[in-house]
C-alpha cells in the first residue's frame, strides 16, 4: 500500500512538472520608478545652454547648529541670473592664529556636489552636516565654529542655461 501511495505522488509530481515545462515565470512587477537626476535630464525646449559667456556662481557659507548637528549651509546665486546644474563645491576649515591674527587653513578641503538646480534669478540653499570624523584632530568643537571659520569655492559646474531669445 505504501508503495502505491509513493507511485501516485511521484506520478502527480511528474505530471505537474511536464505540464509546466517550457513556461517561464512571470516577470516581477516593479513599483519603483527610475528617477533621473535633474542634471542628467534634457534641457527644456524653451531654454538654451549658455556658451561663450562667463558664468559666475557666488556662494556664501552660513553656519547653523540644529540639535547636536553642526551644519554648513551654502547660499548660491548666479551673477547673470542663469540656471545652473551639477555644481561642485569645496569647503575648508580655517582658524585665526592668536599671535599673527592671520587665517590659517587646517585640514584637507572637503568636496560637496549640489544635486539640485540653481533656478533663474534665484538663490539656492543646500547644506551638509559637518562630521567630526572628517575634521578629527583639526577642529576641537564643530558646533563652536562660526561662518568665519569656513571658506567655500566653486570647483566647476555641469551646465548653465538661459531662456531662448525670441
Amino acid at each position: 500500500m505504501k508503495v502505491a501511495i509513493v507511485i501516485i505522488v511521484l506520478a502527480a509530481a511528474a505530471a505537474v512538472f511536464f505540464m509546466n515545462a517550457g513556461k517561464t515565470a512571470p516577470a516581477p512587477v516593479s513599483t519603483a520608478q527610475t528617477i533621473v537626476p535633474i542634471y542628467e535630464q534634457p534641457i527644456p525646449e524653451e531654454w538654451q545652454k549658455v556658451e561663450g559667456k562667463p558664468v559666475n556662481i557666488n556662494v556664501t557659507p552660513v553656519r547653523v547648529n540644529k540639535g547636536s548637528q553642526a551644519i554648513l549651509e551654502f547660499h548660491m546665486s548666479e551673477e547673470h541670473g542663469y540656471a545652473v546644474d551639477a555644481i561642485n563645491l569645496e569647503f575648508t576649515y580655517r582658524y585665526k592664529d592668536d599671535d599673527s591674527g592671520e587665517w590659517i587653513q587646517a585640514g584637507r578641503p572637503v568636496g560637496y556636489f549640489v544635486k539640485k538646480r540653481l533656478e533663474f534669478n534665484e538663490t539656492l540653499v543646500d547644506n551638509t552636516v559637518l562630521l567630526s570624523v572628517e575634521f578629527e584632530g583639526v577642529v576641537p568643537d564643530l558646533q563652536a565654529t562660526t561662518v568665519d571659520n569656513w571658506t567655500v569655492r566653486v570647483l566647476d559646474y555641469g551646465r548653465a542655461m538661459e531662456p531662448k531669445q525670441k
